[in-house]
């Protein structure tokens, strides 16, 4: 189990007319999320990993016109993105990993026209802090919690 904080960075820029003014406005997204976790032991050294996380945050526009900042459309959102991952760990200290899903919005912004529905991937190194801990503390009793698991 664990979270996480997405955001949309850099936010999606457009231009409006507003009056006579042609204003830059941008897009903003942004949720929470919380996981959890099935994990699949190939073998020694591979691992599939399967997630589900559900997230919840918000998007709008926001824009400048005339010193004032002006925030458009802001409204909740449920983005929902099951996913993934394969990893190969070269030692039970380190890996890699290979992640894939899909993002899908449960509840989306009426207000905005912009889809966020999307695949998704990840890549990256993968580094077990509490297995170096044991390794480097071995007589300790979080040691022996973490090398009994």
């Amino acid at each position: 189990m664990g979270g996480g904080i997405n955001i949309l960075d850099p936010a999606i820029q457009d231009t409006i007319h507003i009056g006579s003014n042609i204003v830059n406005r941008y897009l903003y997204f942004s949720y929470i999320s919380y996981y959890v976790e099935y994990l699949l032991r190939l073998s020694k050294h591979w691992d599939i990993d399967m997630y589900f996380m559900p997230g919840v945050g918000n998007s709008y526009y926001q824009y400048t016109i005339e010193g004032r900042v002006i925030t458009q459309g802001s409204k909740i959102v449920v983005p929902i993105e099951p996913s993934a991952c394969v990893e190969y760990d070269f030692t039970k200290w380190i890996g890699l990993y290979v992640q894939a899903g899909y993002r899908w919005m449960l509840i989306k912004n009426p207000d905005i026209p912009k889809n966020f529905n999307s695949p998704t991937y990840a890549f990256g190194v993968a580094v077990y802090p509490l297995e170096i801990y044991a390794a480097l503390f071995p007589h300790t009793k979080l040691a022996h919690t973490i090398e009994d698991n």
